[in-house]
């Protein structure tokens, strides 16, 4: 059974108080309880731009700017359990997620009517951490190859390995920040070959 979706994440640090990810993979069987899947997801978000004085004052236009953002790009192992009938589920997913975080800073500074580059860094760090989802399965149309499940989730997710090894120190900036938090996703599964469960 094949699946696609995504997942939205609350995070006040973040443009739109949000990041998120995409994902795709397979539950590779359903066997009693037992609905285990592997897959693919690619984090992303954009964090809140900062306006940089260097010297006390009031300005009205900012002197200095900076920008931050990551991604993760991970494979996952979920040993996934749902509880319910042949059309409606309860499920709970415990997901390890191994893979790759990357981290982009980059410091403008105002020349003249427009920013312009004074620094940028890219900065990557390999990332494993864990996920938790409880939500519920079902069928999508009246058909039994399309699912759907709507679910909440806790992310590990540990842009901070990466985010960490960013260095703009000259220009008081610390770059440290915490990505783990809650979040609701959604996934689409679509099974070729729809069998009975055992």
């Amino acid at each position: 059974m094949l699946y696609g979706g995504m997942e939205l994440f609350r995070h006040t640090e973040f443009e739109d108080n949000s990041f998120g990810n995409l994902n795709m993979g397979s539950q590779l069987y359903h066997w009693k309880i037992f609905a285990p899947e592997v897959g693919f997801s690619r984090y992303g978000g954009t964090f809140r731009e900062r306006g940089i004085a260097n010297e006390p004052g009031v300005y009205f236009i900012t002197p200095a700017m900076f920008h931050m953002n990551f991604n993760a790009n991970v494979f996952t192992f979920t040993p996934k359990m749902k509880l319910g009938k042949q059309d409606a589920f309860l499920s709970f997913s415990p997901t390890y997620n191994i893979g790759t975080a990357n981290a982009n800073g980059a410091y403008y500074v105002l020349d003249g009517k427009q920013y312009v580059l004074e620094k940028g860094q890219k900065k990557s760090s390999p990332v494993s951490f864990w996920s938790f989802s409880l939500g519920v399965e079902g069928l999508a149309i009246q058909e039994e190859k399309y699912w759907f499940t709507i679910f909440l989730t806790y992310s590990n997710v540990d842009a901070n390995a990466a985010l960490s090894k960013l260095d703009f120190s000259e220009y008081d900036i610390s770059t440290n920040n915490t990505t783990s938090t809650i979040g609701i996703g959604i996934r689409l599964y679509y099974n070729p070959f729809p069998v009975k469960d055992d």
